[in-house]
Formats: C-alpha cells, structure tokens, sequence
C-alpha cells in the first residue's frame, strides 16, 4: 500500500514476532542453550490475530463492492505462496533425505509446495514445517471471503466466541495452544486460527486505524518477546497463560503497535523481511544442521536468505505478513 497508508508499529511487531519465531526453532533444531523461547508459537496467534486485523482494513470495502469470495482467496495465495515456494525450495534436499523414496518423495513435496498439508512422520509439511500456519490462515480467509465479511460486529463476536468454545475444549485436552503444526492437532489448530483471526477483524471494526487504549509503542514491542519469555522466567507452565495471551495481551500488543505512527525505515524493514523470514528459516535451519553447520553459521544464513528473499519481494510488491503476515 502506499507508504502514508502503513501501519508502522505493526510493521515493527510483526518483524519482532517472526524473530521470536527463530528464536524457537534455533533451539527446536539445535538446542545448547536455554529454552527462553518455548512459549513463542504465541507469535503465531499474533499473526493470525494481525491478519484478521489487515485483511479486514484492507478488504474490506473492496469484499463490500463485490469482490468474490473466489477472487479474494485466489488473491491471497497468489501473494503468499511465492515466498512459500522459496522456503519449500530449499526444504527439497532435507525431504529427500528423509524418505529416500522417490515417489513419496515427489508426492510429499509437489502437496506441500501447493500449500497442502500431507502427514509424514508427524508432520504435516516435512517439506517446510511453518507452513501449516500459513495454510491455516488461507484458511481462514476462506471463511473471511465467503462468509464472515457480511456479518455485523456482534456477528462477528458470535463467530469469537464459538471459536473460543472450540479452542479452550481442545487446549484443556491437549494441554497446550500449540496446536496445528501436526495432524492430530489440525481441527485444533483450524479453531485456534479462527479465534484470533476473527478477534482481528472485530478489533478492526471497532478501532479502525486507532487504538482507544494509549499503549506505549516501546512498551509493545518490549512485551512481545517479554511475554513470551516471561512463562520460562517464572516456571509457568499451565494453558492458560496462552489463552490470556491471545485473548488480553494480543489486543493491547495491537493497541501500541497502532500508536506508533511515525513514518520508521526500520519498522518497515522490519515488516517487510518478517514474511520472508519466517517462510525461509526453518528449512535454512534444518538445511545447515543436515550440511554439518554449526548454530551461529545457521543463523548467519537465515538472515542472509532473508535478506535476499525481502529485496526480491519488496521489488514485485509482494505482501510480507499472513497469520502472519498479509501485509498491510
């Protein structure tokens, strides 16, 4: 969008989130140091919760003007899955080294690169494991472009709270909002999408581009990471810090990302390079961990590939946020 129009702050949070993110899966892959990060598939509920938000400002007066629910979807993949793609490609060399099969091979790989999940060894993109959020906000904004965007705000809180039902039943049960990255945990994962997504657009409805809440904008971008280290600091171990987190903390993360309005170079850096960042780092992670690299040379490519993908992207003007990301 053009750059009077940019949200800044969420530009900014969304890059801190998509850090975050690393941060899990640099230990997840390479362990060595202290697990300060293990609450950090938060960011993801951030995301999604960011995507309803966008997607609701930037869609939805054009979903009003007749925008069909087909084109907004095909839309939305069309922006998402070329960064994908860059992120499954380097994936190819791990997926074959786990199967050494050339038929499941090719099957795992041409489902997982068309953003379809397929369960391999517990996983349900071996090719490119965060992509399962991805497919989870694709989606999401289905039901957005077909359904939910006609709905009236109290419409909407109904949809929330369903959703809410839906998710709270399934963390009990499995004892964590970690959920959807594996196939016994998909439907949860869908519910859990599904109630920051639609908590986003809400948000979106009743602040539109202003938050009635005066949250510091250094106070957000210190509390994200914070709160997802906080729980390791303080030994909390119970599913409902991470329900307090989706349903309290990220509206208020929202809140003082929205107060942050100065026109930031970093903040859009920052925006831009969190799509791409997130596409690309698991596979680089698992790539070099395969090659022999250690974990600082691992992360040195991580944001090498970022950097290279981000340019590439900003060029063709490609959206750089989904759950994620979407952009805004």
């Amino acid at each position: 969008m053009h750059p009077a129009s940019r949200l800044h702050g969420l530009d900014a949070l969304r890059g801190i989130a998509a850090l975050c993110v690393l941060a899990l899966h640099v230990h997840a892959i390479y362990g060595g140091f202290p697990d300060l990060f293990g609450r950090a598939y938060l960011a993801v509920d951030f995301f999604f919760m960011l995507s309803g938000f966008l997607m609701a400002r930037t869609y939805g007066r054009r979903l009003a003007a007749g925008l069909g629910g087909t084109a907004f979807i095909a839309l939305r993949y069309r922006r998402l899955w070329p960064t994908m793609a860059i992120g499954g490609a380097i994936g190819l060399i791990y997926l074959w080294d786990s199967t050494r099969n050339l038929p499941l091979f090719a099957a795992l790989a041409l489902a997982n690169l068309a953003l379809i999940p397929v369960s391999f060894q517990r996983e349900l993109f071996p090719l490119n494991v965060p992509a399962w959020s991805v497919f989870l906000e694709l989606l999401a904004n289905l039901v957005h472009g077909f359904w939910i965007w006609r709905l009236s705000e109290r419409g909407l809180v109904w949809v929330a709270a369903i959703a809410l039902i839906a998710t709270l039943g399934f963390t009990v049960y499995f004892g964590t909002l970690d959920l959807g990255a594996r196939p016994e945990s998909l439907i949860a994962g869908a519910a859990r999408a599904l109630l920051s997504y639609t908590i986003g657009m809400i948000l979106w409805h009743r602040w539109q581009s202003r938050a009635p809440v005066a949250v510091p904008p250094l106070v957000a971008a210190a509390g994200l990471p914070g709160l997802v280290i906080l729980p390791s600091l303080l030994g909390i171990g119970h599913w409902s810090y991470d329900l307090a987190f989706v349903l309290i903390a990220c509206p208020l993360l929202l809140a003082g990302g929205l107060c942050f309005v100065r026109p930031s170079p970093l903040a859009v850096w920052l925006g831009n390079a969190s799509f791409p960042l997130y596409a690309v780092h698991f596979a680089v992670l698992r790539q070099a961990q395969l090659m022999g690299f250690g974990r600082a040379a691992a992360i040195a490519a991580v944001l090498g590939i970022t950097a290279l993908v981000t340019l590439w992207t900003s060029r063709r003007q490609l959206p750089y946020g989904t759950a994620v990301k979407g952009g805004n």
